[in-house]
């Protein structure tokens, strides 16, 4: 969990580790809460390491999401599915997260960012 001035940003994993072998997605799921009176937009970048993909085949290891128009004090999840490619092995492993604040849709100017690392953790 990070926070900044104007939002608050909680990760979490849906479920909690993954398994070695297993063909389900894990979900990671980002909340961001705007803590100021007006509206804001967000963005959030996922990168994931080279054992992981954002789908089946693993190719895609980074992705954006937008969180449009999120009112003053209001909330929003952006979730990301998480796949293990072949020959993953057990180990605990860094996803980085950066989520950006933006002025309502203005996506191109960047007013605030926080970074983080959530680990993910795979077992047999």
């Amino acid at each position: 969990m990070k926070n900044a001035k104007t939002m608050k940003v909680r990760t979490n994993f849906n479920p909690l580790r993954m398994m070695v072998g297993q063909k389900k997605p894990v979900q990671l799921n980002v909340e961001i809460k705007n803590k100021t009176s007006g509206t804001k937009s967000y963005s959030v970048l996922t990168k994931v390491p080279s054992f992981f993909g954002f789908d089946r085949s693993g190719l895609i290891r980074n992705k954006r999401k937008r969180a449009k128009r999120v009112k003053g004090k209001g909330k929003r999840k952006v979730t990301f599915d998480i796949y293990g490619k072949p020959g993953l092995s057990k180990g605990l492993y860094s996803i980085d997260i950066v989520v950006r604040e933006h002025e309502k849709d203005r996506l191109d100017k960047t007013n605030e960012k926080v970074e983080h690392s959530e680990t993910l953790r795979v077992e047999k």
